[in-house]
């Protein structure tokens, strides 16, 4: 009877927590299902700082990864078990993936950024869209046979992958949804993890999945390292622009078939502006993600802004008027104060931003405060940005 009650105790103050609190609901939900199901869960194994969107606990013999989806509120769970130990007793629908992870494919180029912060790219059998990744050593090996290309476009090429017999396939939830989660892919029973690192609004958070990617390697210890050093030197920097009171207005990307999508107010690039100084036009918008408008909405507003960023694929400022001959109005264009993230790219794809910008937050930064406050950072090498001419 006591331990009854004691029961009943413990799934009503989960539940309350679980309640009132929405960014550790993943945690509470971990818990209660490990406990329901006779799996003792311990504390997590090192608290997150940034990332929402997911946790990491630790069980007597397993690690488990909770990933959630902040707009579905959908939760995967992947138990991390090391490679010589017994099945241990998993929480219902939970994938088993086998660890330290010795063959991965990767079908987002982040994930390039992430393994390569670790040392693991050596670890890449495959890949998707080859030439979208710019990174020298994956390139070298799919040069030399020993990664795959096992996606072109949405066609992804399932006996390629059958053939690799990976250990871990990584996937975004942008890739997974584009692929429409491959009946083949699911029916092959490869162990397939989907992510939501996309979905983070805060530069730390994306950078913070280092994490997540390092515990299928079991390399915890190097990327916590790794990220505490990044995450110090990205709020050093913020830092410095917190008192500025002088801050140039910014409008970002540029319009795509008459459509202007720009980024939401509470989005990745909004907080990177903000937290570089710059004072972006369009920052009371709620939105995370992108939302659209037409180029007179935004000329209306933005056409004396001092700085334009992004202006989709463009490296020439003649590139930004043959997107539109009306761009060239706008103050930013006639000063030539037009900065784009192609610094670091591949003739035929790939640009780093995507890769190690995702990890080295900082080192973006650094690039936008450069550009908004050269006189802070005057010997500051830019790293992914270049001014069009």
């Amino acid at each position: 009877m006591l331990a009854f009650s004691a029961s009943i105790f413990f799934v009503t103050l989960v539940r309350r927590i679980w309640i009132r609190s929405g960014v550790a609901s993943g945690i509470f939900k971990a818990l209660i299902v490990c406990w329901l199901s006779g799996t003792q869960l311990t504390a997590q194994v090192s608290p997150l700082d940034t990332a929402q969107n997911f946790t990491i606990t630790a069980a007597a013999d397993y690690q488990l990864l909770t990933v959630s989806d902040g707009r579905t509120r959908a939760q995967r769970r992947y138990a991390l078990v090391p490679r010589q130990a017994a099945r241990p007793q998993l929480p219902p629908d939970c994938s088993l993936i086998r660890t330290p992870v010795q063959r991965v494919v990767t079908l987002a180029t982040p994930f390039i950024g992430y393994l390569g912060a670790i040392g693991c790219t050596q670890n890449i059998v495959g890949v998707a869209n080859a030439t979208h990744i710019y990174h020298p050593l994956v390139q070298k090996q799919l040069q030399q046979g020993r990664t795959l290309s096992v996606q072109t476009g949405q066609s992804l090429n399932i006996e390629a992958l059958l053939k690799l017999q990976p250990d871990l396939i990584l996937c975004n939830g942008t890739t997974a949804d584009a692929l429409a989660l491959n009946p083949q892919l699911v029916r092959s029973g490869l162990p397939l993890v989907i992510t939501t690192d996309y979905l983070e609004a805060h530069p730390l958070a994306r950078a913070e999945w280092l994490r997540f990617v390092a515990a299928f390697f079991e390399r915890s210890a190097q990327a916590e390292k790794i990220y505490q050093g990044i995450r110090e030197r990205y709020h050093q920097l913020a830092s410095a622009c917190r008192s500025l009171t002088e801050r140039p207005t910014v409008v970002c990307n540029a319009p795509y078939a008459g459509i202007w999508h720009l980024p939401g107010g509470q989005s990745y690039a909004a907080q990177l502006i903000s937290d570089a100084g710059g004072d972006y036009l369009w920052r009371y918008q709620t939105q995370t993600g992108a939302f659209p408008l037409g180029l007179e909405q935004v000329y209306t507003r933005a056409a004396n802004a001092a700085v334009w960023l992004h202006p989709n694929a463009a490296t020439q400022l003649q590139q930004v008027a043959q997107i539109d001959p009306r761009l060239t109005r706008f103050r930013a264009f006639q000063t030539q104060a037009v900065y784009n993230y192609t610094r670091s790219t591949r003739p035929a794809g790939g640009n780093d931003i995507w890769e190690r910008g995702v990890v080295h937050a900082d080192e973006v930064l650094a690039d936008l405060i450069h550009i908004f406050h050269p006189s802070l950072a005057p010997d500051h090498q830019a790293r992914y940005y270049q001014r069009l001419r």
